[in-house]
């Protein structure tokens, strides 16, 4: 096994654990989390498969995701049940749909493809930078969000409904600065954050808790992005920046 399978395995076990966590509609069921942890950490030991070591790691993920609900206790907080239910079908159905999309997409490719587009999907499962590239993201997203959460909801509380707002603008804030970051283009991250903060100027700048929130929001979000970016750089074998 070479550097960049073992930081794949390494790397993706502990986000497949804690993914379904962090996200609000897997969170939720106790069966869903658990499938997609599983399925995630199959993805992320491939290289090992079909050895004893990868159904070693299968059953070994249910068992650690469902003791990690259990002592954390995590749940996704409600701000009004029926403003939230619905945000929530409403975020379940459009996932759902671009799943669905997606599959029949790709569906329609491998058969067009025949027998080289099985190679190829193939060869994007097992590719060892691909998934590296891929679980790094997702923790950057979804893990980094949750633990944002924690730092900015004690300024939250006066205006619940930023950190609703808040955590959409971070998922998609994070990923284009992880993806520009890793990318080798930290200039056009810095730039990035810059023109948001233009944007957000004029509706701060008279409201000092909303100041206080945004600061400290984009400056976790980018401190995440950073850190998980490098992380993933230098498992690749690449210079940090």
């Amino acid at each position: 096994m070479n550097t960049v399978e073992a930081a794949r395995i390494l790397f993706g076990i502990p986000v497949a654990i804690l993914l379904p966590l962090t996200i609000a509609m897997f969170s939720y069921n106790y069966l869903l989390s658990t499938v997609v942890a599983l399925i995630y950490g199959a993805y992320a030991s491939a290289p090992l498969f079909p050895g004893w070591q990868f159904w070693l790691i299968i059953v070994t993920i249910p068992v650690f995701h469902l003791s990690l609900r259990a002592i954390t206790g995590i749940r996704h907080r409600r701000f009004g049940p029926h403003v939230q239910q619905v945000a929530v079908r409403s975020a379940s159905r459009s996932i759902a749909f671009i799943v669905l999309m997606s599959a029949a997409l790709l569906f329609g490719i491998l058969i067009a493809l025949g027998l080289n587009g099985v190679h190829l999907m193939g060869a994007f499962v097992f590719d060892n930078r691909t998934a590296l590239v891929l679980t790094g993201g997702l923790a950057a997203i979804f893990i980094g969000g949750a633990a944002i959460v924690l730092i900015v909801e004690p300024l939250a509380k006066p205006i619940p409904r930023l950190l609703q707002v808040g955590a959409h603008v971070g998922h998609i804030e994070r990923l284009l600065l992880f993806i520009l970051i890793a990318g080798g283009a930290p200039e056009a991250a810095a730039l990035a954050l810059t023109a948001k903060s233009l944007v957000r100027l004029p509706s701060i700048s008279s409201d000092m808790d909303q100041a206080e929130y945004y600061l400290v929001g984009t400056l976790s979000s980018a401190a995440v992005s950073l850190v998980t970016a490098i992380g993933t750089r230098l498992a690749l074998g690449l210079t940090p920046l």
